[in-house]
């Protein structure tokens, strides 16, 4: 752990470090101690030399086939198991050929694949929400209780969403470089931001915009909308950010942070 951390610091790659490779092979990964202690995890990520990027669908098939070669352990499977989706249908980015990897996770889940049965709705969320699809409609509440519709707001504008909570800590850090996206892009009529809330005490979100006093618009998902949203974007968590055309179609479904430079870069090249 010490030295993933030297080298999360340094920016250098811990599987090249000697001394770990030392370590992690003396490592019994099907070791119920081991297992408990997370080092199971440890050594079998270090096995696998592809990193994760884009769908990672070439990394969870590459830790199945590591799994498959080494994991014995019931408990330790079938945490893998869950790993494995999380990696491809949370934290990939939605490219990958999701019609092909289902069966291939089902059959390497076998009798733990009620892990993998919850990532099928994930799975079409995300195939309903790919770039150039419509939007999907839903109706949110304004600070003063009106309904709109989430397609009525887009107006022939080309608009930044910031699904959020009060509650949560990293939505919160977001706010202040939103703000200055807000205040960069000020004047520019072809691009507008809107906040959408998740919080279920709709009295914490309001005093939250009283104190803030946001300069864009805010509404809040009514509680027996929030799943139904959830869905239809396949959010596993927040903050997560969209992006959607002047025609109201999807430009992205998961798109950059604020705090990330290419947001403002792909606003500034889509309303020029």
């Amino acid at each position: 752990r010490l030295i993933m951390d030297k080298a999360y610091d340094t920016k250098t790659d811990y599987k090249k470090d000697a001394e770990f490779c030392s370590l992690i092979k003396g490592i019994d990964i099907n070791d119920d101690l081991n297992f408990r202690t997370a080092l199971s995890l440890t050594a079998l990520v270090s096995s696998v030399d592809r990193e994760m990027k884009g769908s990672n669908e070439q990394y969870c098939y590459d830790m199945m086939k590591v799994v498959n070669e080494k994991v014995t352990n019931p408990k330790l499977r079938r945490m893998m198991v869950r790993i494995i989706c999380n990696d491809y249908f949370t934290y990939g980015d939605g490219s990958g050929d999701m019609k092909t990897f289902i069966p291939k996770i089902e059959a390497f889940a076998g009798k733990d694949s009620d892990i993998v049965a919850p990532y099928k709705q994930l799975a079409i969320s995300k195939e309903n929400t790919k770039a150039g699809k419509v939007a999907p409609d839903i109706t949110l509440n304004t600070v003063d209780g009106k309904q709109v519709q989430l397609k009525d707001l887009i107006n022939g504008k080309f608009t930044y969403i910031d699904v959020w909570a009060t509650w949560c800590g990293p939505c919160c850090k977001e706010i202040p470089h939103l703000e200055k996206l807000v205040e960069k892009f000020k004047g520019n009529d072809k691009v507008q931001f809107i906040s959408i809330s998740t919080d279920m005490d709709a009295n914490a979100w309001k005093g939250k915009l009283a104190k803030d006093k946001p300069q864009w618009a805010q509404y809040i998902l009514t509680p027996e909308n929030d799943k139904k949203f959830a869905e239809q974007w396949g959010i596993t968590g927040i903050p997560r950010f969209i992006m959607i055309d002047s025609t109201g179609h999807i430009f992205s479904a998961n798109a950059s942070r604020p705090s990330e430079e290419e947001t403002a870069k792909t606003i500034a090249e889509q309303t020029k």
